[in-house]
């Protein structure tokens, strides 16, 4: 059987493939898409949603942004991180980004290992304390283009 990974902008429809944790983040997702605070993906697989990645240009089109990632299914990870790889530059070079963050789970080793294969630096090595929603703590990572 031939499985093939395939990227596609993401739609409002996408959201409840995300596997949130809590409820009330479909929502942020929602006003996310519709008020097009910035790009989201999805990759899918055969059919099925894997995982997600989009920016997020809070501070308008600074040369700066946030980005996320959403592993909808743990599967084919090397080559959803090489999908994203890829994304992060073409996205950097589309909108002029000069500078990516994001924050990260400390107890997270995946994740963290994620990052730093994708470009992006640890700023806060330390941490920051209470960072999350539910009150983990975080690190924060850039990369700069």
């Amino acid at each position: 059987m031939s499985y093939r990974l395939t990227f596609r902008e993401m739609k409002e429809e996408d959201i409840p493939k995300l596997k949130l944790d809590e409820k009330w983040m479909y929502e942020r997702y929602v006003n996310y898409l519709r008020l097009k605070t910035g790009p989201a993906y999805i990759v899918v697989e055969s059919g099925r949603a894997i995982c997600a990645f989009g920016a997020l240009f809070e501070w308008g089109q600074s040369g700066a942004c946030e980005v996320w990632f959403n592993l909808i299914e743990n599967r084919r990870t090397f080559n959803i991180a090489r999908i994203f790889k890829r994304l992060i530059a073409e996205l950097a070079e589309k909108y002029g980004v000069t500078r990516m963050q994001a924050i990260v789970k400390c107890e997270s080793r995946v994740n963290n290992r994620f990052m730093r294969f994708l470009g992006f630096v640890n700023e806060t090595p330390g941490g920051m304390k209470n960072k999350f929603y539910n009150g983990n703590d975080a690190f924060m990572y850039s990369r700069c283009f």
